[in-house]
């Protein structure tokens, strides 16, 4: 997309089968720590200087969620450099903060794109980001937007504005249910092998060595899985 500071990447709003399959790498442990986007200035939608500008980290299943929340939205999508990392654990971390927001803005030429002087920066990154100095230093207003992605209309058609249930966290069942892919799929393998392990030390006797058999051994490896898991 042409802007007056060069050309813009322009982002759909609905995931194609590339990102499909890069959140199930993901999902299941097998890209976890290298799944991330360029950081830089993205479109969604056909943008003017007036639209919203969203703050994203470059963890790709972050900015994947922030984008198909867009749907039928104009706006920009200005990612700073996590390496890779979610917001909230960036956060916390050091990566999206204060001084990254204001060096994004001045690299992506922010300003000269869009005339209203505000950035929407996820809640979740409020721990990394000190408002009065981004004012101060990258004359950008922060306003923090819901918890979860999915307000985000709720939010924009409210005049940006957050309700006290928009600034809950919540970590449900579901929420947890999708980390234990993670955890079950680097673990298995170090399972795995110490249940083989522990399944043929069974077959140690005073008399020698008996190859275990087949009914006790599985009892063996399925109290050791239950027992490691």
């Amino acid at each position: 997309m042409n802007t007056p500071v060069g050309n813009i990447p322009q982002v759909a709003t609905r995931f194609n089968l590339a990102d499909r399959l890069g959140t199930i790498r993901v999902r299941v442990g097998l890209q976890w720590m290298n799944y991330k986007v360029e950081p830089g200035l993205y479109a969604v939608g056909t943008p003017t200087a007036e639209s919203p500008a969203f703050v994203s980290a470059n963890y790709k299943l972050s900015f994947d969620h922030l984008r198909s929340e867009l749907q039928g939205i104009n706006g920009w999508i200005m990612v700073i450099d996590t390496k890779g990392i979610n917001v909230w654990c960036a956060a916390g971390k050091g990566t999206f903060g204060t001084e990254e927001i204001i060096h994004r803005i001045e690299t992506t030429l922010l300003f000269e794109v869009v005339s209203q002087r505000q950035i929407i920066v996820p809640q979740l990154g409020a721990p990394g980001v000190a408002a009065y100095e981004v004012k101060r230093r990258g004359s950008f207003r922060v306003i923090y937007e819901p918890v979860r992605a999915h307000d985000l209309r709720e939010f924009l058609n409210s005049g940006m504005k957050t309700t006290q249930e928009m600034r809950n966290v919540r970590f449900k069942l579901s929420d947890r249910f999708v980390l234990i892919r993670v955890e079950v799929i680097q673990g298995s393998l170090y399972c795995l092998v110490a249940a083989l392990v522990f399944f043929f030390i069974t077959g140690i006797s005073r008399n020698g060595y008996v190859l275990p058999r087949w009914a006790g051994g599985c009892e063996i490896l399925i109290l050791l899985l239950a027992f490691l898991r």
